[in-house]
């Protein structure tokens, strides 16, 4: 253990708070001059009122604002381009006087930005049944799904062992090369004491139907790619009272996807939830630049106050 000057020795205690953010649907990360969706054409046929698709709008910790968009003027409600679903956002962002803009971006795909140039949002939600068609957060929905309520979290490293290559001359000698070993991502296992059925479908994949009810995954259905973020708090060295940490740890996993596995108990008791996602390295698709799959922050208790995360 190396020494430390008591005064600076810091313990982190277990997490308070975790989000899972999906990606965009081109697998770059969601900003609030980047929520990207889908190619399309989007098939919006299943909306009962083609004048009222259901979008919601959530900017940082301001309340979720609730659209209803026009679609009416598409050329065909089942095949609603890009353009026509920026057009139609558009006018709905104005009703509602949302200081963001649809566009269609280079590949052709709809996009959502902030037009503000100063005062920049930290994060734009855009979700809904209408965000789902389309493909917001790949299909789930541009929506990030927060929990204070995990029990454990268990992070086991996902390694490229050292190998060792020798021969051996003909007086029995060996010469060894030992390589390095490396590693290649992590798999988090977390249980979750309370019950949340979007954390399911993101995690463990399925759906939501009309009803409210939930879906296991189908074979053919993929995983959405996500963000994980869990905050822990830190304490100074000694007896401490809950409520005096002194700042808090971020741990960020870039690039996740979830898995059906984790056991499920039903018995006279509570019954937890159990997931598990896999992080590999992220490769940004703009500049093809790898970031690691894992990486820890310090803040301050004000740096995390102002984050707001209950609120977002």
């Amino acid at each position: 253990m190396a020494m430390r000057d008591g005064a600076s020795t810091r313990y982190t205690f277990g997490s308070v708070m975790a989000l899972f953010t999906p990606r965009n649907d081109d697998k770059t990360t969601p900003a609030a001059d980047n929520i990207v969706g889908g190619i399309g054409p989007f098939d919006f046929s299943g909306f009962a009122d083609p004048t009222k698709v259901p979008f919601t709008v959530k900017i940082d910790s301001e309340n979720a604002v609730d659209l209803e968009v026009d679609l009416s003027g598409a050329s065909a409600i089942g095949a609603v381009t890009p353009a026509e679903l920026a057009e139609a956002l558009d006018a709905a962002f104005v009703a509602k006087t949302l200081d963001l803009d649809a566009s269609v971006d280079s590949a052709g795909r709809i996009k959502i930005s902030t037009t503000l140039t100063t005062d920049v949002p930290d994060r734009v939600q855009v979700y809904g049944e209408g965000a789902k068609v389309a493909m917001f957060g790949q299909g789930f929905g541009m929506k990030i799904v927060k929990m204070d309520t995990e029990r454990t979290i268990t992070v086991s490293p996902i390694v490229k062992e050292s190998e060792t290559i020798s021969t051996t001359d003909s007086k029995g000698l060996d010469t060894e090369l030992i390589t390095d070993g490396y590693r290649k991502g992590a798999t988090v296992s977390f249980v979750d004491t309370a019950d949340d059925w979007e954390l399911l479908t993101l995690i463990k994949g399925g759906y939501i139907n009309e009803d409210g009810e939930y879906e296991a995954q189908l074979p053919d259905q993929s995983f959405v790619s996500f963000i994980a973020e869990f905050y822990a708090e830190q304490y100074r060295k000694g007896t401490n009272n809950q409520g005096d940490q002194t700042g808090y740890v971020r741990y960020l996993h870039r690039n996740c996807k979830g898995s059906p596995t984790g056991d499920s108990t039903r018995e006279r008791g509570w019954m937890d939830g159990n997931y598990t996602f896999t992080g590999v390295p992220y490769t940004d698709p703009a500049d093809d630049t790898m970031y690691a799959d894992f990486a820890m922050a310090q803040l301050t208790i004000e740096e995390f106050e102002a984050l707001d995360l209950a609120n977002i």
